[in-house]
């Protein structure tokens, strides 16, 4: 009877494990308040180490960055929010990503949307092709980024543009 409990228990104890296991890589709505914006993505946490390098080489440029970042399946999901002293410009942002993926034969079409501009592209590392979707929005000095980065197949694309087409900005907050 004791080996049942202590079976049973720990039987019970990785069941409950799987499934924050498995709930932290399914997608789920999630509010990302400090950037104002809501995002359907496996649970994204907040990357202060590259708000704090952001923050340093942009002083001139950004009055606050906020970093959202995971990973699953292969897949990178980044969102990126930043309140800046000027009004962002898109070509400048879009110079920024082709500086990123230089180096790997990145090809990519551009986009412009009501509210922005959309990058869908591929790039070759290490001789794997991967995926790049890159949504950027702006209102007057507020700018978001919702970016994948992901092994190029269909499936993947398709959680990508899944992620992307998710993303709602909250303006009631961005206008007090």
């Amino acid at each position: 009877m004791k080996k049942q409990r202590i079976f049973l228990i720990i039987f019970i104890f990785l069941v409950i494990i799987f499934a924050v296991y498995k709930y932290s890589q399914s997608p789920s709505v999630q509010h990302l308040d400090k950037a104002f914006i809501t995002v359907k993505a496996p649970l994204m946490n907040r990357s202060v180490l590259n708000e704090n390098a952001a923050k340093e080489n942009a002083k001139n440029n950004i009055e606050e960055v906020i970093f959202y970042h995971t990973s699953s399946g292969g897949i990178e999901y980044v969102v990126t929010f930043s309140k800046n002293k000027e009004e962002i410009n898109f070509n400048r942002a879009i110079n920024s990503i082709k500086k990123t993926f230089q180096d790997y034969n990145f090809q990519f079409t551009k986009t412009d949307t009501k509210s922005g501009v959309y990058i869908e592209g591929t790039f070759n590392k290490n001789g794997t092709v991967y995926g790049v979707k890159d949504l950027m929005i702006k209102n007057k000095n507020f700018f978001w980024q919702i970016l994948t980065i992901y092994p190029n197949s269909k499936k993947n694309a398709d959680k990508a543009d899944k992620f992307i087409k998710s993303a709602m900005i909250d303006d009631k907050k961005i206008r007090n």
